[in-house]
């Protein structure tokens, strides 16, 4: 176990050293997207098929592309799946997008949070540890 646990570390860190860019291109085409607050409106997925809609103001993310920083609102005053499935509790984050096999993934604070897929005014974080649990987190410009 702790050399598979070694092995995926390994590639990891692999992975992101070698899809890091010179400061030349340090602003990439998503990190830039991401500029600005956004609302949390839907969270869905998992084994268990949550499909959670979120009042706007609920959770507002602000992405600050010039410093990498994420600064959360967290407005859900429950300890249930609407919490839980907001990610994160009202704070400062450091952020980075990271390309990974052609695809923008979102750290936060070091921790995968998905693929950033954009949509007109909005994106979506999409998890898959296999296609029976993938989540879909839905935000929405401000």
């Amino acid at each position: 176990m702790k050399t598979l646990r070694k092995i995926l570390v390994l590639g990891l860190v692999t992975a992101v050293f070698f899809s890091c860019k010179s400061d030349d291109d340090a602003s990439s085409n998503s990190t830039t997207s991401l500029q600005g607050s956004w609302d949390l409106v839907n969270f869905s997925g998992t084994v268990s098929g949550f499909n959670i809609d979120y009042n706007i103001g609920d959770v507002i993310w602000t992405f600050n592309t010039s410093t990498l920083q994420l600064t959360v609102e967290n407005n859900i005053v429950s300890t249930g799946p609407e919490d839980i499935f907001a990610r994160y509790d009202t704070g400062i984050y450091s952020y980075q997008v990271v390309e990974i096999a052609g695809e923008d993934t979102l750290f936060i604070d070091g921790e995968d949070n998905g693929i950033i897929i954009f949509q007109n005014a909005s994106f979506q974080l999409t998890e898959a540890q296999s296609p029976a649990d993938a989540s879909f987190t839905t935000f929405e410009r401000r």
